[in-house]
């Protein structure tokens, strides 16, 4: 998969099929090592929570939709710490009406684990799992919606959508009173609510097959193979330019032209992550994973083949911005199972050794150099179907199976007819 990946952002930069020039659906602010020494936050097994406050003090400036912060708050510390993140959000509920949603994970005895009252209770605020299969598409269950359990990016795309598709007085507010969760809100109110929205709509019947997750017992099988049967892949052949435009939280903090271009960034998802250090994740650099060969290979092609070791890994918030990219541009790239190319690989083959076993040796030639020419041209074909078309149909192994069935047979045909 991630040699195919490569290929496919080779593809796409040689043939110029890239969305330059379009304004990324988010900005992503990242707590990278440089701003992590700032705040100590580097050698602490929490983020500083002031230190959040204030960046959520300046996204609030520039008028988003929705701020997603890709951190999982769910223990208590210092009260002037919770308390300084408290009023940054509560401020930012009554002055702007800003809608938040934090991380949370998924417990097999507490059930959802997030964000702690004592910050802000899930009436001001939204909440989704950050928890992600690398690097599939997490979508909710079929035939469910996001009231009990919903992915964190996911639900950043279906409240941005939302935001965009009704009037602001029209979907549920944050509040400071109540003790219905915001969320469940929402997700009620975006069924009641008829729309023609192509973005809203794709976001809203985004979810997993039923043979995606199917039963327990194949779910197992689905793992022990390592696979995930048309559930949709996160397509890192996109350049990430395209996805997102990236500033440091350092940065983001002192830059005097986030303020004098605020229009720019207004309806636009703040995304707030860590990035790259040490102590990213739940668990000690549990957020810090290798990056994808196509990201490597479109890093090496900013940086000019200048590649550092921390652009050799991805952090998890960033997969969270391509899968709210992908479902804001009605982008799910679903693979094809290699098993059942691999089926029709064994059917074409076996089909044509019958046919040629009969040919003559000149008609075996014209064969031959037909079928490598169809081969060269399935590799083409399934290049661009999938840019344009969203599918990944497997190469290398169908290719591998369909030709071990031909070549005894053209090569009895080639070399015992002389």
């Amino acid at each position: 998969m991630q040699r195919r990946l490569l290929a496919e952002a080779v593809y796409r930069n040689v043939t110029g099929q890239i969305q330059s020039g379009k304004t990324p659906p988010i900005l992503l602010v990242t707590i990278d090592k440089a701003s992590a020494r700032q705040i100590d936050a580097y050698k602490t097994e929490r983020i500083d929570r002031t230190y959040l406050a204030r960046l959520i003090h300046q996204a609030v400036n520039l008028k988003p939709t929705v701020i997603g912060v890709d951190y999982f708050l769910d223990k208590r510390t210092y009260k002037e710490d919770d308390k300084a993140l408290s009023m940054a959000i509560q401020d930012a509920v009554q002055q702007h009406n800003t809608r938040f949603i934090f991380g949370s994970r998924e417990d097999s005895i507490e059930g959802e684990v997030g964000i702690t009252p004592e910050i802000a209770p899930l009436n001001r605020l939204m909440q989704g799992r950050i928890n992600f299969t690398p690097w599939y598409v997490e979508l909710p269950s079929a035939n469910t919606d996001c009231v009990k359990s919903c992915p964190f990016a996911y639900l950043l795309a279906l409240t941005h959508a939302a935001t965009e598709a009704f009037p602001a007085n029209t979907l549920p507010q944050a509040r400071l009173q109540g003790s219905v969760s915001l969320r469940t809100q929402l997700v009620h109110k975006i069924q009641q609510l008829s729309t023609t929205n192509q973005k809203l709509m794709f976001v809203k019947h985004a979810q997993l097959l039923p043979l995606t997750q199917s039963s327990k017992a194949l779910n197992d099988i689905y793992q022990y193979l390592d696979q995930r049967w048309l559930q949709p892949i996160i397509d890192f052949s996109i350049p990430p330019e395209d996805v997102y435009r990236r500033i440091p939280a350092k940065d983001f903090l002192t830059s005097e032209s986030i303020a004098s271009n605020s229009h720019k960034f207004k309806q636009q998802i703040v995304l707030i992550i860590p990035y790259a250090y040490e102590e990213a994740g739940v668990t000690t650099g549990s957020d810090n994973f290798q990056a994808p060969l196509a990201t490597i290979y479109w890093r090496e092609k900013q940086s000019q083949n200048q590649i550092r070791r921390s652009d050799e890994i991805l952090p998890g918030g960033e997969a969270h911005a391509y899968v709210v990219h992908h479902l804001l541009s009605q982008r799910l790239v679903k693979p094809i199972p290699d098993l059942w190319m691999i089926g029709v690989g064994v059917l074409l083959g076996k089909g044509l050794a019958l046919l040629l076993s009969s040919k003559s040796r000149y008609e075996s030639r014209k064969w031959l150099v037909l079928l490598v020419v169809a081969t060269g041209a399935y590799g083409l074909a399934g290049l661009q179907v999938f840019v344009s078309g969203a599918i990944l149909l497997p190469y290398f192994f169908p290719l591998v199976v369909f030709w071990i069935y031909l070549v005894p047979t053209l090569r009895r045909a080639l070399y015992e007819r002389l």
